[in-house]
């Protein structure tokens, strides 16, 4: 090799030297784990048209493969915590330091027991009554999950109607004015219907995780023709106001 081929040769390497340790320093993270950040969730730079402002705090920093920042996001009412991750060659104009912690996480009260004790079909109608009639459905209905291993349940609204009787109505027509015979068809003639507004908060327990479930609806009590008792949903839409998934 003559001086010339040296010289070329070893221009070459310090440009290729000099490229890798602009792109290393340009991927060297600029965030540390407990950083609080807003940061852009689909990797645009913050302020562009298509971003997706989002806040979080850093709580792994990887290098090697991996080059990436994983953020616990900020709590939001009624939403899953969250986890998500971004390369670190997007901290260029898709991350900034935010002053402060995060918010504290949303404590949510997930009930871990019936709301009453067992129900028979001598019990007479009342509160507490209907509220395990309600949940031991709930519970019935979770129990075709394996994983599921425990549902509680608590009550925010119990608020009862005017009772009725469950009669032939005249001309065939219910009050909703559907082509029914009886007033309410799923019950028996003659029984007596309560309907009841209720809120409730239900808690499915799984090995790793819980899941919490606020609910409001219209539900019909009565006896039904074997002689037990009976929730069923009344008229009217139901509400799931919260669902998240909790961890343990």
């Amino acid at each position: 090799m003559n001086n010339l081929e040296t010289a070329l040769a070893a221009t070459m390497f310090m440009v290729i030297a000099g490229t890798e340790v602009a792109q290393a320093q340009q991927n060297a993270p600029k965030y540390k784990v407990g950083d609080h950040v807003e940061f852009s969730l689909n990797g645009a730079c913050l302020g562009a048209p298509y971003a997706i402002p989002t806040k979080g705090t850093i709580r792994q920093v990887n290098l090697g493969n991996a080059m990436n920042y994983v953020m616990d996001l900020d709590p939001e009412p009624n939403k899953s915590p969250k986890t998500v991750s971004r390369p670190i060659y997007t901290q260029e104009c898709g991350f900034r330091i935010l002053g402060g912690a995060a918010p504290a996480p949303i404590q949510y009260s997930c009930p871990s027991e019936p709301p009453a004790g067992p129900v028979s079909k001598t019990s007479a109608g009342s509160a507490l009554v209907f509220q395990r009639v309600i949940y031991d459905s709930a519970k019935e209905a979770e129990s075709t999950h394996a994983d599921v291993q425990r549902v509680g349940m608590s009550f925010q609204i119990f608020e009862f109607g005017q009772p009725y009787i469950n009669k032939i109505t005249e001309g065939g027509l219910r009050k909703d004015a559907s082509l029914h015979l009886l007033m309410h068809d799923g019950a028996p003639l003659n029984e007596t219907i309560y309907p009841i507004k209720v809120r409730y908060t239900k808690c499915i327990q799984r090995p790793t995780w819980k899941q919490l479930w606020v609910i409001e609806q219209n539900v019909d009590c009565f006896k039904n023709r074997f002689g037990d008792w009976a929730c069923p949903v009344g008229t009217g839409a139901t509400k799931f106001l919260t669902q998240v998934d909790l961890p343990n």
